[in-house]
This record gives structure tokens, sequence and C-alpha cells, in this order.
């Protein structure tokens, strides 16, 4: 009777830890799966934002750079203009063909110059974008890395939590249930016995 006893005791035990570890996993899958969601949105979100800023930046110096070039360019222009009306009204008959050649040598050199500026300016721009790009995905990184640790660290926590939580609760229940069982074990032998 004790063998039996001990048996069923054991089985009840296992059944119980086994129901206990089932919960215990639904709760931490489902905690897993609600932190994953939230990391891949703060991820999209980090992703958006860094778009956002790096469109706005490259707009903002492009802008700049536009405004720059075309006041220099414009500058340019005039003075050109202004002296080539100058010596025209001067010399207007004998420096006519002077005139004209220096207008076709002052295009050619305008132009080189204007070529070598939009080189020189492109390749400032580009040096300045991957700058600038690698700066953000540097700070977006470290962002990212904090995020993570800090999400990982509530996670820790949470878990701990929810085992000192199932701890306290599962513990007196399982006594609990175990008492009522070996109550009525008893009683039902005890019944069997005074039958017999």
């Amino acid at each position: 009777m004790d063998l039996i006893m001990d048996l069923i005791m054991d089985l009840i035990r296992d059944l119980m830890n086994l129901i206990r570890d089932l919960i215990m996993d639904l709760i931490m899958d489902l905690i897993r799966d609600i932190m994953n969601l939230i990391m891949d949105l703060i991820r999209d979100l980090m992703n958006l934002i860094r778009d956002l800023i790096m469109d706005l930046i490259m707009n903002l110096i492009i802008d700049l750079i536009m405004d720059l070039m075309m006041n220099l360019i414009m500058n340019l222009i005039v003075n050109l203009i202004t002296d080539l009306i100058m010596d025209f009204i001067m010399d207007l008959i004998m420096h006519f063909i002077m005139n004209l050649i220096k207008n076709l040598i002052m295009d050619l050199i305008m132009n080189l110059i204007r070529d070598l500026i939009n080189l020189i300016m492109d390749l400032i721009m580009d040096l300045i974008m991957n700058l600038i790009r690698d700066l953000i995905n540097l700070i977006m990184d470290l962002i990212m890395n904090l995020i993570r640790d800090l999400m990982n660290f509530i996670m820790d926590l949470i878990m701990n939590l929810m085992n000192l939580i199932m701890d306290f609760i599962m513990d007196p229940i399982m006594n609990l249930i175990m008492d009522l069982i070996i109550n009525l074990i008893m009683d039902l032998i005890m019944t069997l016995t005074s039958t017999s």
C-alpha cells in the first residue's frame, strides 16, 4: 500500500511539474515574441530616421553649394561682361577682331574652369557625403547596440521576475493540491478498508 501511495504521489508530482514547465514555456515564448517585435519596430524606426536625416543633410548641403556656386558664377559672368563691354566701347573698331578672339579664348578658359570647379565640387561632395554617412551609420549602430543591451537587460529582469512569481505561486498551489490528493486517497483507502 505504501509503495502504491509513493508511486501515485510521484506521478502526481511529475504531472504538476510538467504543467508548470509548460506554463512557463508558453509565457516566456510570448514575452520573447513581444520583445522581438519591439526590437524590429525600433530597428525600422531608426532606419527611417537615419534615411530622413541623410536626405535632409544632403538637400541642405546641395542647396548651400549650389547657392555659393551660382553667386560665384554670376560674379564671374558680370565681371567678364563688364570687361568685354568696356573693351568693346573703348576699341570698337580697332580691336574688334581681337575682342572676338579674346571672347573665344575666355569662353574656352571659362569652360575649363567650370569643368574643373564641377569636378572639384563633385569630389568634395562625395567626400562630405561619405563622411556624413559613415558618421550617421556609426551613431545608429551605437544607438542600436545600446537599445539591444537595454532590451536584453529588461528581458533578463522579466524572466527572473517571472521565475520568482511562478515559484511563489506554483509552490503553494502544488503543496495544496498534493495535500488534497493525499487526503482524498487516504479517505478512499479508509473507506475501502472500512467496507472490507
